[in-house]
């Protein structure tokens, strides 16, 4: 990942995407705990994002018809792989449709019911996402959506 790409962020179990960061600086070891159980082995400098809360993410599956990540699959119901195996460079076209998604939501926000789940699993803090890099930035993008 390199200054300029982009980071989309997706919300696993929820199944939206929730939020976009601007990569700002070239990549670093860190070892600072980022969980109790964990030290984080690699850093990104990170700059302008916005986030939408969950419940007002964009849901990908509303996004089958646009992502290619959607097409030739050979079972409907097998297409979380590219959104969990990350970061994964995504193809221009799909990631400036994420970035138009995202733009839309924060402008015309809707809220979604999360669904099912207990409270400590919908909740806002560490999100378990998966981070989907854009590279370079999209032509005539101004940037991000802006929170």
């Amino acid at each position: 990942m390199k200054p300029g790409d982009y980071l989309l962020c997706y919300r696993t179990r929820l199944s939206r995407w929730v939020g976009v960061r601007e990569v700002t600086g070239e990549p670093f070891f860190d070892g600072a705990p980022i969980w109790s159980s964990r030290v984080s082995r690699a850093g990104l400098a990170s700059g302008s994002s916005s986030r939408c809360a969950p419940s007002m993410g964009v849901p990908v599956l509303d996004m089958r018809g646009e992502l290619t990540v959607f097409q030739d699959l050979d079972n409907p119901n097998r297409w979380q792989g590219p959104f969990r195996d990350s970061p994964t460079r995504w193809k221009a076209a799909d990631g400036e449709a994420v970035l138009r998604a995202l733009h839309e939501a924060q402008a015309n926000p809707v809220a979604r019911p999360l669904g099912q789940r207990s409270p400590a699993q919908s909740r806002s803090g560490p999100l378990q996402n998966a981070a989907q890099r854009l590279s370079p930035k999209p032509s005539g993008d101004s940037g991000p959506p802006k929170s």
